[in-house]
C-alpha cells in the first residue's frame, strides 16, 4: 500500500445517499454532493492495480480518454509539454511528494503516472495533428 505520492493522501468520497450528487469528469471523477459529507475512521482498502499489466492497460485507456476530453475543451499541447510534463509528474510524486519512502512500489508509481502524462499529451497532439491534417483533406 503506498503512503506517498499523489495517491497516499488522497481522499474521495465513496459513500452517500442515493440520487443526492452527480459524477462530473470522465476520468478521475469527481462526485458532487450536495448536503452533509463525513469521513470515515477506519482506512478503506482500494486496490486498483493488481499488476503492472493491469496498470498499463488502465493508463493505455485513461490517457486516451483524458487526450479526447483536452481536445474537446480545444487544449493545445507542443513539444514542450510532452517533454516536460511527464518529467515534472515523476518529480512531483518521486520527490515533492515522498514517494521515495515506498520503496521500489513508490519509484514504480512515479515511473508510471509519468508515462501516464506523457501518454495523453502525446495522444493530444496525434488528435490535434489528425484533426489538423483531416480539415484540408
Amino acid at each position: 500500500m503506498l503512503k506517498h505520492g499523489e495517491t497516499g493522501s488522497i481522499s474521495l468520497l465513496r459513500f452517500a445517499k442515493r440520487g443526492s450528487g452527480i459524477w462530473m469528469g470522465k476520468v478521475h471523477e469527481v462526485w458532487n454532493v450536495e448536503g452533509n459529507i463525513d469521513s470515515l475512521n477506519s482506512i478503506l482498502l482500494h486496490f486498483p492495480h493488481q499488476t503492472i499489466n493491469e496498470f498499463l492497460r488502465e493508463i493505455n485507456t485513461y490517457s486516451t480518454i483524458s487526450a479526447k476530453e483536452m481536445i474537446d475543451k480545444k487544449i493545445k499541447v507542443s513539444m514542450f509539454d510532452i517533454f516536460i510534463y511527464p518529467k515534472g509528474k515523476f518529480l512531483l510524486n518521486y520527490f515533492i511528494k515522498l514517494g521515495f519512502l515506498d520503496g521500489i512500489e513508490g519509484l514504480i508509481f512515479a515511473i508510471m503516472m509519468s508515462f501516464h502524462s506523457f501518454l495523453v499529451r502525446g495522444k493530444l497532439w496525434m488528435l490535434w495533428q489528425k484533426k489538423y491534417s483531416s480539415s484540408y483533406s
